[in-house]
């Protein structure tokens, strides 16, 4: 028998899972499910929290806390469109109202994992969520659109009140002004060091109302 190697009452109304003789999970007395950590973190929303994972190796590369959400698949079975992993929101009747996804962007193969990741969001009226928002295998982010061969950064196609519409970019101004000569936006045009080369750029013209 392992004595460093069970499940314990660690405290009270807490149940722990211990190996080697370091506790490993525990289910505290708030019902959170704790890895890594023998006690809630605080601060903003996270200590309501009911899975909290923290990294707890020493070695820089082991602090950081890692959530595989894993194919039972090999890849060389994974074929275009297959899910590979999906954080779900619902309510307690399985409404959904979003998910993020990741999906085989084609088919895989022996190190060859092409993936894309999928933002949806159920619309006001519907009953399952619409895709949104999607970042393909190329590194493409597209809006409006789920596929794209041309060789930019970013496809925005229709708009968020009509799939037909035209695809609109917004650029607002952090706070409401009225001055007239006031910066709104601009479009700047850098390098990779973010030296800028040019930029167009929209001031107010009077004072606004």
């Amino acid at each position: 028998t392992d004595t460093n190697t069970g499940l314990y009452f660690s405290a009270a109304d807490e149940v722990s899972i211990t190996t080697g003789g370091t506790q490993r999970i525990a289910v505290d007395s708030s019902g959170r499910v704790l890895v890594g950590t023998s006690s809630s973190t605080t601060g903003s929303s996270s200590q309501f929290a009911k899975l909290q994972v923290i990294g707890n190796g020493s070695a820089a590369a082991d602090r950081g806390a890692i959530v595989n959400l894993g194919h039972s698949a090999a890849s060389a079975s994974i074929t275009t469109n297959e899910l590979i992993g999906q954080i779900l929101f619902t309510d307690n009747a399985a409404g959904e109202y979003g998910f993020i996804g990741c999906y085989a962007d084609a088919n895989a193969g022996s190190g060859d994992y092409p993936g894309r990741f999928v933002l949806a969001t159920t619309a006001d009226g519907a009953s399952s969520p619409t895709e949104r928002l999607r970042i393909d295998s190329g590194g493409r982010l597209l809006c409006g659109t789920t596929s794209s061969s041309a060789n930019v950064r970013a496809v925005f196609q229709g708009n968020s009140a009509g799939a037909t519409g035209a695809g609109i970019v917004q650029i607002a101004r952090g706070n409401t002004f009225t001055a007239a000569d006031t910066n709104i936006g601009n479009l700047e045009f850098t390098d990779s060091s973010s030296n800028v080369f040019a930029r167009i750029q929209c001031e107010s013209d009077g004072t606004a109302a």
